[in-house]
This record gives C-alpha cells, sequence and structure tokens, in this order.
C-alpha cells in the first residue's frame, strides 16, 4: 500500500469514528458551577442535531460526569437543621430549591442531609435534545425529586411500587430498542424484589 492510499485510508477511519463533542473531562467536579456549564456546553453543541444518536450518547456521557460531580458536591457541603418536626420538610424543600438551579436537590437519610442528581433537572434540560423514548422515561422520573426524606416512617406505598413496575414494564415493550433497556429490566427486578419483601424497604 503506497502513502496516498494509506493517508486516504487513514482519513476514512477518522471520520467514521463516532464523535463525542463534549469534552467532560474539562470541567472541575469541584466547582458547584459545574454542571450548570457542562449542561450549557451540551445544549450548544446539540442544538441542531437534536434526537441524533450522537445527542443521546453525548447525554450518557454527561450522565457520568453528573454523578462524579454530585458526589463531589455533597461531600464538601454541610447542611443544618434545627428539629425534625413539621418545619423540616419545608426547610429540606427550601434547600432543594437553592441548589436546583445547579443541577442539584437535596436528600434525607440516617439523620443526615446531602444533594443528589435531580430528575426534574435532567427532564427539563435535556429532554429537548434526546428522543421520544428517553422524553418519556425522563418525565415519569421527575415524581422521585419529590421523595425528600428517606427515613423511617417515610415510607413509599405497595401501590406505588406496582405503578412504577406498571410503567417500566410498559416502557420496555414499546421501545424494545431503547438503549439503557438492560437498566430498565434491572430497575423492574429490584422493584419486584421490593413488593415481595414489603415494608422492609426504605426510599
Amino acid at each position: 500500500m503506497n502513502l496516498k492510499r494509506f493517508l486516504w485510508l487513514l482519513l476514512f477511519l477518522i471520520i467514521s469514528l463516532p464523535s463525542f463533542a463534549v469534552d467532560y473531562n474539562k470541567f472541575d467536579i469541584n466547582d458547584i458551577n459545574s454542571i450548570q456549564k457542562a449542561t450549557k456546553e451540551y445544549q450548544k453543541e446539540f442544538e441542531n442535531k437534536r434526537g441524533t444518536k450522537e445527542a443521546e450518547q453525548d447525554y450518557l456521557n454527561f450522565l457520568k460526569f453528573y454523578n462524579k460531580a454530585v458526589n463531589a458536591q455533597s461531600k464538601k457541603i454541610t447542611f443544618e437543621y434545627q428539629a425534625y418536626d413539621n418545619s423540616f420538610e419545608k426547610q429540606a424543600q427550601e434547600y432543594s430549591k437553592k441548589y436546583f438551579p445547579k443541577g442539584m436537590i437535596i436528600h434525607f437519610d440516617e439523620g443526615d442531609f446531602f444533594l443528589v442528581d435531580s430528575n426534574q433537572y435532567l427532564y427539563d434540560e435535556f429532554s429537548p435534545y434526546l428522543t421520544k423514548d428517553w422524553e418519556e422515561l425522563l418525565k415519569f422520573e421527575t415524581r422521585f425529586d419529590k421523595r425528600i426524606i428517606s427515613d423511617g416512617r417515610y415510607r413509599i406505598s405497595k401501590a406505588e411500587i406496582k405503578n412504577f413496575i406498571h410503567f417500566y414494564e410498559n416502557f420496555i415493550k414499546k421501545y424494545p430498542d431503547f438503549t439503557e433497556k438492560n437498566n430498565i429490566r434491572q430497575t423492574i427486578i429490584n422493584y419486584k424484589k421490593d413488593l415481595k419483601h414489603y415494608p422492609n424497604i426504605i426510599y
């Protein structure tokens, strides 16, 4: 193979490789604004490529970065609360309102507040750039943002668990080629286990 043919082949291979446009490694997960910055760059990059496979793959890459960033911020920030009474949940909601623009909400478990990812944020900011199946899934999962407290008596009901299973099973039937279908199947398995052992579950 002469040099010219080799160079043409190399160029073809480079062009054929999938391009994941946003480099999430450049964002500092210790920066409280890093999630916002990464989100804006994603939106700018895929403004004219909505609903494409590339947009979906880059969203999955964002989720990996997102998880790391939320965990990093949760370790850095200390929250205080006055008492575990009727005003407690209101205080938790106020914390969530403060951090939601930065892509996070507050969760309470085992006596401590900590930051978690927000399904509502993902739906608001990313669903317009993804396919219909993703939009439907993200919209359904926004309801999980409302469950701020996980301790003790704040248990999920049997009816809710059955509703979750029903949705995910129908989702798989409706979208058999969904990219993350294996994760959905595992979610169904987990909820069925929870239902079997109910009420010995805490969310």
